[in-house]
């Protein structure tokens, strides 16, 4: 149903190395792409071939589909390795925001966190209240129940709002907790591999160019020497960066972000169509 290599791939992504298989071959990118004719995976060959008149033997790698589907009669040509990783180099570059725009956002992205971070606190502050006034409550209601003040029916009923109230509250409590910790450097991370995917790509081996792939996005295909990526909608955002000007036309600041550039000057982007996503 699948491949040796596709099962090392979501090996590695469940943390796991799984048993190593002896090949006699390791190819950089199998295991990632399927036919986007077929959707059999595509596969890797060496050849090597000798030519008489000037008394040479080249060996080069071409990618190819497996074609297992008995169904479809796949038309699917073979690529050369060097025209596989430069399509996909091209499609990487599409990612890569200018050094200008790095420098700025991950100095915008550490103002806007502390900014918000202490608006998040009194937000966790006052649901931490509220946690525990639902808490009191529960007690409270577990004495009149001891001291026969209420009767079982009216104790259930009370006790079962109470809880899901302490539910809802607590989950409030655990996702503010989570944002607060977490979206920067998710955010950091992002814009990271965006700008620094191509340069990885092109000078890394098999293992952190499958890490490169599976981190930008989904589905990847093969369709005529062509590759195709459903990029996560945070990458498909810089690979529209030559759009920015007309997509964000219009847009208005908020006024936070007009407070905070009062404050600090060079924080505004050479570029206003930067801020909005």
């Amino acid at each position: 149903m699948i491949t040796r290599e596709e099962f090392d791939v979501i090996q590695r992504r469940l943390g796991k190395h799984g048993k190593p298989i002896s090949r006699s071959h390791t190819f950089d990118l199998t295991g990632l792409f399927r036919c986007s004719l077929c959707g059999c995976a595509i596969t890797a060959s060496k050849k090597t071939k000798y030519y008489p008149k000037t008394n040479n033997t080249v060996s080069y790698v071409y990618y190819h589909c497996t074609k297992k589907n008995q169904n479809i009669k796949c038309t699917q040509p073979p690529i050369v390795a060097k025209e596989f990783e430069a399509a996909i180099l091209e499609k990487l570059l599409l990612l890569r925001p200018a050094e200008e725009f790095v420098t700025w956002a991950k100095k915008w992205i550490k103002t806007i966190h502390e900014y918000e971070s202490q608006t998040q606190e009194e937000v966790f502050s006052s649901q931490n209240r509220q946690l525990e006034g639902v808490e009191n409550k529960l007690n409270n209601l577990l004495d009149m129940r001891i001291n026969g003040d209420l009767d079982d029916t009216l104790y259930k009923t009370k006790k079962s709002e109470l809880e899901q109230e302490r539910l809802r509250v607590k989950s409030l409590v655990e996702k503010t907790g989570h944002g607060m910790s977490n979206w920067r450097l998710k955010v950091e991370k992002a814009v990271d591999i965006a700008y620094g995917s191509y340069l990885r790509f092109k000078t890394s081996g098999r293992d952190d160019r499958h890490e490169i792939l599976l981190s930008i996005g989904s589905n990847l295909q093969l369709d005529h020497k062509k590759v195709r990526i459903d990029l996560s909608d945070h990458f498909e955002v810089f690979v529209e960066q030559e759009n920015w000007e007309e997509n964000y036309k219009g847009w208005l600041e908020p006024q936070k972000y007009t407070d905070i550039f009062d404050k600090i000057p060079d924080l505004r982007p050479a570029n206003p169509s930067w801020l909005p996503d």
